[in-house]
């Protein structure tokens, strides 16, 4: 969706967070998590924030994403550091005509 509606104006991309501290992580659940795997709130917002306002990014392994090309990315969110990954392969026939017609 993020290609067809940057036509429109609206920047659309994926934040892939890891495990956030939020009230839905209970304490039976943060056991299976060593603790530094785990991100605060802040973390997430701190990158969405970063992608909203900045015309380009560089993430944290230096991959430059100009502003023209700052919509439909997946960006994992590593504490601090974020990365922007490259749109998957198309594993079957199927994924790839449910993109097509998705996209119009």
């Amino acid at each position: 969706m993020g290609k067809q509606l940057w036509n429109e104006g609206v920047k659309v991309n994926a934040i892939c967070p890891g495990v956030v501290l939020t009230p839905l992580l209970t304490p039976e659940l943060k056991a299976y998590f060593s603790e530094n795997v785990l991100l605060t709130m802040s973390d997430v917002t701190n990158v969405i924030l970063k992608l909203i306002s900045e015309e380009e990014v560089t993430d944290s392994k230096g991959t430059f994403v100009p502003g023209d090309q700052l919509h439909s990315q997946a960006i994992l969110v590593s504490g601090e550091k974020y990365y922007c990954v490259d749109m998957p392969e198309y594993f079957d026939e199927e994924t790839q005509l449910t993109h097509q017609h998705m996209m119009g």
